[in-house]
């Protein structure tokens, strides 16, 4: 299963970019995004996002204490054919 870290309560200064280079430490970071004062970093391996998890965890950056969480990424199915026809949303 891929995990992602949540790095939750950032520092509105706490650019994406800053995220990337925290992170890229610990070994290649796949993916950096920003959602309100929340961040989300995929690494690319399991094995990298523990440590990551681990080293950080605790840490002042940018003036407030970094809490991370790893979350599991869902993918989920796609249904194909459900839904109204093109012709019912006219």
């Amino acid at each position: 299963m891929r995990t992602r870290i949540q790095l939750v309560d950032l520092a509105t200064t706490v650019t994406a970019e800053d995220l990337r280079r925290l992170c890229s430490v610990f070994g290649t970071v796949s993916s950096v995004s920003r959602d309100g004062d929340d961040g989300m970093v995929e690494m690319s391996s399991e094995q990298d996002t523990t440590l990551c998890v681990q080293r950080l965890s605790g840490h002042n950056f940018k003036g407030r204490e970094l809490v991370l969480r790893k979350r599991a990424i869902v993918s989920l199915p796609v249904a194909h054919g459900s839904g109204p026809s093109p012709e019912a949303r006219l």
